[in-house]
């Protein structure tokens, strides 16, 4: 594990922070985001292992217990998207495991194990196909998912860990946990098919970028990873030496996140990429044991992100500019609620009890919530609207409400479904 002064020197190098501990208002507000007496806690880089008797830090213990107790009681009729879990589990039994040395085609410079994608919104010129492509805002291109880039493989590779860790977690079948484990070994731990700690090829753009700085979100799929691994290792699946490599693996990570040329421009963005950048920085540092990287990087963070990003009534305006604005608002405020969870693993006041008269979570959540009706107008852009994400990032905020105000609004089967069940979807 590394001496206490690296994390300080990387978060320096990362941040040029000065290290202090801002003290944030002690202010309970009668909102739906004050912490609950007896709900479970997180803590530090040990997460709800003390509560729940796993390392999870966004999988909230509350919403696992609740599925395993369901599970235990009734079986698959418990609900159908338990039903659902097991089959996707079962599925994944029997997959073919996808590496990121799959691919045939390498970037210049890059070797197989660097993962490779490309940037969703750029495009082929239709006029001159051989010149640099063009941007078009919203409209994913399908090459994307291509069998030359790493997207769809490293989403794959995310879900089946998931599925797996979860259908294990109920069931306590060791089958899913080994499985899960094999999917994590090929992409983390194997010396010749293992990704290598970085995004240095990640979303770019042919004739303009081998990698952009904007790639550095695609990091985000492996937080499942994260939070699947602290499912399963106490299954006796990973070895005190794998257990270890795999901590290392992430903490190289964090140390490219805070030190590369594209962590630091990824860090410096001042939309939906830069609060994406923290989320993946604190977790993944929380993860391998850099609980002070983790709790500087959250102490900055309403400030430093909110501060900067967020209008006085909630909206992100970059987001509002996006041709896909509800999408882009509802997942960065996704985001913005995963980054408040994580802070309360590390900071005593967690960003859930800043009041909403500050740049905060409770700020964000006031302005989205009333979108719950059908009925009320998006006043901009939006080319493909879709809800579900809207639900999905106040599920989250739910767990953290003192009462049922939150779940109320959302509707308690939809609750039920979302928040305790589909886990895994979590982005």
């Amino acid at each position: 594990m590394q001496s206490t002064f690296w994390h300080i020197y990387l978060l320096r190098r990362a941040f040029g922070l000065r290290f202090f501990a801002q003290a944030l208002a002690c202010i309970i507000c009668l909102a739906p985001f004050a912490v609950a007496q007896n709900q479970a806690q997180c803590k530090g880089m040990h997460g709800f292992r003390e509560a729940l008797g796993h390392r999870t830090f966004l999988w909230h213990a509350d919403g696992l217990q609740a599925m395993r107790v369901d599970f235990e009681k009734q079986g698959t009729a418990a609900h159908p998207a338990i039903a659902q879990l097991l089959q996707d589990a079962n599925y994944a039994l029997e997959e073919k495991i996808v590496k990121v040395t799959d691919k045939k085609r390498v970037g210049d410079g890059a070797s197989s194990r660097h993962y490779h994608s490309l940037a969703p919104y750029w495009w082929p010129d239709p006029k001159f196909p051989k010149r640099p492509y063009l941007r078009r805002d919203g409209v994913v291109n399908p090459e994307r998912d291509g069998k030359n880039y790493d997207h769809t493989r490293i989403r794959k590779m995310s879900e089946s860990v998931s599925v797996l860790s979860l259908a294990y977690f109920i069931t306590r079948e060791q089958r899913y946990a080994e499985r899960a484990a094999t999917w994590i070994r090929t992409w983390h731990l194997d010396p010749a098919h293992s990704m290598l700690p970085n995004f240095d090829y990640a979303q770019g753009v042919p004739g303009r970028a081998n990698g952009r700085k904007e790639g550095v979100i695609d990091a985000r799929m492996l937080m499942p990873v994260v939070e699947s691994i602290g499912l399963i290792e106490n299954a006796g699946v990973f070895s005190v030496a794998e257990r270890k490599a795999l901590r290392d693996w992430f903490a190289e990570l964090v140390s490219w996140l805070a030190r590369s040329p594209l962590g630091r421009a990824e860090r410096a963005a001042k939309n939906n990429h830069g609060i994406f950048y923290d989320l993946q920085l604190i977790h993944f540092a929380l993860f391998a044991g850099m609980e002070d990287v983790a709790k500087i990087v959250a102490e900055r963070f309403p400030k430093a992100r909110l501060g900067v990003q967020m209008a006085a009534n909630g909206s992100l305006p970059e987001e509002l500019e996006r041709t896909r604005s509800f999408h882009y608002s509802t997942w960065t405020a996704g985001a913005i609620f995963d980054v408040a969870a994580l802070s309360a693993c590390v900071l005593d006041t967690p960003h859930w009890q800043i009041a909403a008269t500050e740049p905060s979570p409770q700020r964000a959540l006031e302005f989205l919530a009333p979108y719950l009706d059908q009925a009320k107008p998006w006043a901009w852009t939006e080319i493909k609207k879709d809800r579900s994400e809207l639900h999905q990032a106040l599920y989250r905020a739910a767990f953290y409400q003192s009462d049922n105000t939150l779940w109320n609004a959302l509707g308690e089967s939809d609750a039920k479904r979302s928040a305790r069940y589909r886990l895994w979807l979590y982005r």
